[in-house]
């Protein structure tokens, strides 16, 4: 596989933020970073579909995500975002394994 483009990091980075705050825009964005990323993107998705109790199509796999990162990014940018608590269990959930990736890559 490729090394991340800059928009695939820059998007990345935003999720990223989104999701942990902090110094989160500051870890390095690696392939296996968007490949974690696209796997809690799953459940912070999975989290959602219980909540709004509306039927989503599909399983966000590793090349979904990476071709919906600008979307994604873009979502969040604007205010759309996801349930709070969907969004707290993730942070609580990874954080750390996040920020272990993003130090050593």
């Amino acid at each position: 596989m490729s090394s991340p483009s800059v928009y695939e990091i820059e998007d990345t980075q935003i999720i990223l933020h989104y999701l942990f705050s902090g110094n989160a825009k500051n870890w390095k964005v690696s392939d296996r970073m968007i490949d974690e990323l696209g796997k809690a993107l799953s459940k912070l998705k999975t989290c959602n579909i219980v909540f709004d109790l509306l039927p989503r199509p599909g399983f966000v796999d590793k090349d979904y995500f990476r071709r919906q990162l600008r979307g994604i990014a873009r979502r969040i940018k604007s205010g759309t975002g996801d349930y709070n608590l969907c969004k707290t269990a993730i942070n609580y959930g990874q954080r750390r394994h996040f920020e272990i990736i993003g130090t050593v890559g």
